[in-house]
């Protein structure tokens, strides 16, 4: 209760960071009345961010919370606060590291047009190149990150994570200081069918940024997943899933407001840096508040009885040759190959395709 005033400090700083990313966007595109339409963004935005503020703690204590205390949302400010502050935590956490992990590896296809004139990269192919080299990773990636968090644990498996890939993101500022490298990647071509692809300069240095871009957030998801089953039991894990999901959108709508601004202001290296920070800033709070149930200060009894209301199972070593047998790896497997060029197409693709008509 003592923190209570940082809520709406914290509500008041957002609202005016995007008011201000708002305003720089208007002054480019409607110079003539910037100041009009802004003043209607503020009041329409304000009432929005308002509004969704509410909702998600009115969500929490009328939905979340009734479930955990027997039906019943607790009456007590006190005892309210202190039963829904763990949970609160968790979801923020796992919201912004979404919201994040979606900025940083979606500034890139924001920033095709300017590379493009910048580092003269007339063949198409050059920019696939880069943008393969981070799915390649993420793919390989999301083999290894679910072990990683089961061996070390979330804290510092997510905390490892959000690391590598904010160092990797910042890392793409310095793409162009090594005029020597040379880097071979696979292309596949309607025309030409696969082939290789040598990337020299500021191309092979976006790759090697991106490859490291894409193992680092190929944890976010494993670690988020294990987070949600850490602290709530299965029939809850849906909306917590939900919820902290909703930042992958959430980035993706910030991006084209903030990204453009920085760099028009302050370029497009800057653009890498600032967006990368914000992960390390991530990583401290998430050190600073984040601990299992069971390590949890403020956790009552009752509340971790909860938590683990589920039926032990026994868990045993899979195989993945053991998985192909099974329809349900096949659906998935297929639904995600459908799906998942269409995502990276409105990601990687789409802003250059805009721009151009």
């Amino acid at each position: 209760p003592s923190l209570d005033w940082l809520k709406p400090l914290a509500f008041v700083i957002v609202y005016v960071a995007f008011a201000a990313a708002v305003r720089s966007v208007l002054k480019r595109v409607l110079p003539s009345a910037a100041n009009w339409t802004f003043l209607l963004l503020l009041v329409i935005g304000f009432a929005l961010l308002y509004y969704v503020y509410y909702e998600a703690f009115y969500l929490v204590q009328e939905i979340l919370l009734p479930s955990w205390v027997g039906g019943e949302a607790a009456k007590d400010a006190d005892e309210f606060g202190e039963y829904l502050q763990p949970i609160l935590y968790a979801l923020a956490l796992l919201f912004f590291a979404a919201t994040i992990n979606y900025i940083d590896r979606q500034v890139i296809g924001m920033l095709k047009p300017t590379l493009v004139k910048e580092f003269q990269w007339q063949d198409e192919r050059i920019y696939a190149a880069i943008v393969f080299s981070f799915q390649l990773a993420y793919a390989i990636g999301l083999l290894l990150a679910g072990r990683v968090m089961d061996r070390i644990g979330t804290r510092r498996g997510f905390a490892l994570a959000v690391v590598l890939w904010s160092l990797a993101a910042v890392g793409h500022a310095a793409a162009d200081w090594f005029p020597w490298l040379r880097l071979p990647t696979l292309n596949l071509d309607a025309t030409t069918g696969f082939s290789v692809v040598m990337l020299s300069g500021a191309a092979a240095g976006f790759a090697l940024a991106r490859f490291a871009l894409g193992i680092g957030e190929a944890g976010n998801f494993p670690a988020a997943i294990k987070t949600v089953a850490d602290w709530f039991p299965k029939r809850e894990r849906a909306l917590a899933t939900g919820l902290f999901n909703s930042g992958t959108n959430v980035g993706a709508l910030v991006t084209p407001l903030v990204v453009p601004a920085m760099t028009l202001h302050w370029g497009w290296q800057w653009a890498f840096v600032a967006t990368g920070l914000t992960g390390f800033a991530w990583v401290a709070w998430w050190l600073w508040v984040y601990r299992t149930p069971d390590e949890h200060p403020r956790l009552s009894a009752a509340e971790l009885a909860h938590i683990r209301s589920d039926p032990l199972e026994a868990t045993t070593p899979i195989a993945w040759a053991d998985l192909l047998p099974h329809r349900q790896t096949w659906a998935f497997a297929i639904g995600k190959f459908m799906t998942d060029p269409i995502w990276w197409l409105y990601l990687f693709w789409i802003p250059d395709f805009l721009n151009r008509n």
